[in-house]
């Protein structure tokens, strides 16, 4: 009810994605407002986006945003560090 609130005053809508069990919950779901959808992650690593044991960004694609048309993706920004700064 709320996305298609959203949609029809501003156009869109937008997600925020924690991880965790959220993935799982979204996973079943095809809405039909995705084409209309902003989603953002909350509490994301700094890991690679294709690393699937950790990235937010990896699962979600797997769960549900494969199956979402048109949904608009805002990725987190990722880049190798050097093992020491990694570790810090």
């Amino acid at each position: 009810a709320a996305a298609k609130v959203a949609i029809a005053s501003r156009g869109h809508f937008a997600l925020a994605v924690p991880g965790g069990s959220v993935l799982e919950l979204l996973g079943g779901w095809k809405p039909e407002w995705s084409s209309n959808a902003l989603v953002a992650y909350v509490n994301h690593k700094c890991v690679a986006s294709d690393d699937v044991k950790q990235s937010t960004h990896a699962k979600a694609i797997r769960s549900f945003l494969g199956k979402w048309q048109g949904v608009t993706v805002v990725e987190p920004p990722h880049r190798e560090l050097p093992a020491e700064e990694a570790a810090a």
